[in-house]
Parts: structure tokens; C-alpha cells; sequence
């Protein structure tokens, strides 16, 4: 089995940018219209593919600097879209909502 290191790459990093940016700037030109845009931005996902790519050592290493110590549940993602598309979120517009948890307040 060959390891996988954590690794910046440039094309993943440089696409996340652009859809946030894109994500704000929607939100600005649609929100006068009524048109809300935001993002969601997970961390690892305990699906099939989550626990492949971080099983064994690396997983372990990886929830160590997670302040929940877990991965975030596909129900979790599901959720905080379910937010995002009711009437609750009328002015959330523009988020990048972070569902990690709280890997990036460190």
C-alpha cells in the first residue's frame, strides 16, 4: 500500500479559492434579486471514501488536531445544506460554512 502524505496542491487549494470568491460575489449580485449564495466547506466525511484516504495512522493523526476529535458525519453536510435552503437562512448570504470541526480556529 503506498502512504499518502499531506501534501499542498496547488490545483485543489487555487479551485477552493476561486468557488469562495465565486460564492461572494454571487451573493452580491444576486442578492438584491432575493437570491441568497453561500458555501459549505467540509473536512474529511465519514463515507467509504473518508475512512479509505484516512485509515490507519494517518486518520488518527489527522482527528488529533480537530478540536472534536471525529470526522464529520454525511448527516452533519446534509443539515447545515438543509439550513442554507429554508427560510431560517434568509440573511446568510455569502458564508462559507465551515463544517469541520473547528480544524480552521486553530
Amino acid at each position: 500500500m503506498v502512504e499518502i502524505h499531506h501534501r499542498i496542491d496547488a490545483g485543489y487549494t487555487s479551485s477552493k479559492a476561486a468557488l469562495i470568491g465565486m460564492t461572494k460575489a454571487l451573493a452580491l449580485e444576486w442578492g438584491p434579486k432575493g437570491v441568497t449564495v453561500n458555501a459549505v466547506s467540509p473536512t474529511v466525511v465519514n463515507t467509504a471514501l473518508g475512512r479509505r484516504v484516512f485509515e490507519g495512522k494517518r486518520g488518527e493523526d489527522f482527528r488529533a488536531q480537530l478540536p472534536t476529535r471525529r470526522f464529520a458525519e454525511p448527516e452533519e453536510i446534509a443539515l447545515t445544506i438543509l439550513y442554507l435552503v429554508s427560510k431560517g437562512s434568509g440573511s446568510t448570504n455569502g458564508a462559507n460554512v465551515m463544517v469541520n470541526g473547528g480544524y480552521t480556529i486553530q
